[in-house]
């Protein structure tokens, strides 16, 4: 199913510069948003940056991809993210502090390894937090087309959304929850590739078992494309059920239940 959203992606963003270090370590990139250097990586290392997206790199790149098209590309992929799950799925505050410290607005910070940042000199893909903001650690190997870095920029939105953060209740959702935001992403109108659909078939051999479970871990994603899409016209289910989700729940609750409240 192809749903259709008004795109309205961000254009004119993605010039690298190069700004000069204030005594904070943050540096101005336009009114709104600021690059939250924790590092000093914007001195020390390399960066290039969007409108809502910064990426760090080091003098010492071991995959070979990283040049300046392999950035810009990058960069243009996580607006277009940016823009789908804000805009479209209604996703909020995904450049504020999560624990309501400041409202400024940062960028995302985006860290690749295998290219010399000593903080993260390896790994394949991940998101962490960083002072109160989630961030993403990856190889570019793992940024060679948009699909996982659709799945783990799901992971710095659901961090912001607040309610699933330090919930053990929660903790296997959220890789479904991550395909789910992809799957949303290949289906709307900002995305413009080929692939149609991603991996699901443990979902369909393993529906006697509980969601999610060990066998069907990062694949029961169709059952919140349910929610969303809502074929079945259910009261309460719709297009903003997922961000209610996980932006609504009660401590301790689990994902069923909070559907059903």
């Amino acid at each position: 199913m192809k749903t259709k959203a008004t795109a309205i992606v961000t254009s004119g963003i993605l010039a690298a510069s190069m700004l000069q270090l204030m005594p904070t370590s943050v540096f101005a990139a336009d009114e709104a948003y600021l690059i939250r250097d924790k590092w000093g990586y914007c001195t020390t290392a390399n960066y290039v940056e969007s409108e809502h997206f910064v990426i760090f790199y080091g003098n010492n790149d071991t995959t070979g991809q990283v040049n300046d098209a392999f950035l810009q590309r990058n960069l243009a992929d996580y607006e277009k993210l940016w823009q789908c799950y804000t805009q479209y799925l209604g996703m909020e505050n995904l450049n504020v502090d999560m624990y309501g410290n400041s409202t400024q607005k940062y960028k995302t910070n985006v860290y690749l390894t295998y290219t010399g940042l000593d903080q993260y000199p390896d790994g394949w893909a991940f998101m962490s937090a960083e002072d109160g903001y989630g961030i993403e650690i990856i190889s570019p190997n793992a940024m060679l087309d948009e699909l996982t870095i659709a799945h783990e920029f799901g992971h710095v939105v659901t961090l912001h959304q607040k309610a699933w953060v330090d919930q053990d209740i929660t903790g296997a959702w959220w890789e479904p929850l991550a395909n789910w935001f992809r799957e949303m992403y290949l289906g709307s109108e900002y995305y413009d590739g080929t692939t149609q659909t991603c991996w699901f078939e443990p979902y369909i051999r393993n529906l006697s078992l509980t969601l999610p479970h060990g066998r069907n871990y990062y694949e029961v994603w169709p059952f919140l494309v349910y929610l969303s899409y809502n074929p079945d016209n259910l009261s309460g289910l719709g297009i903003d059920s997922v961000k209610r989700l996980i932006s609504e729940a009660q401590p301790g609750e689990y994902p069923f239940d909070t559907i059903t409240r």
